[in-house]
């Protein structure tokens, strides 16, 4: 009876890019969204 001990994942360079990518990614998103309803909301005066 021997235990399947498993090591855990090692941390790479793709999970830190998949990471900044992901980020940068929601940042985009949302500065897009906010620019958009900013842009159809003010009237010029």
């Amino acid at each position: 009876m021997t235990a399947n001990v498993q090591k855990p994942r090692e941390f790479t360079g793709r999970h830190m890019l998949a990471i900044i990518l992901a980020f940068f990614g929601v940042v985009i998103a949302v500065n897009l969204t906010m620019a958009t309803l900013a842009s159809t909301s003010w009237t010029g005066l």
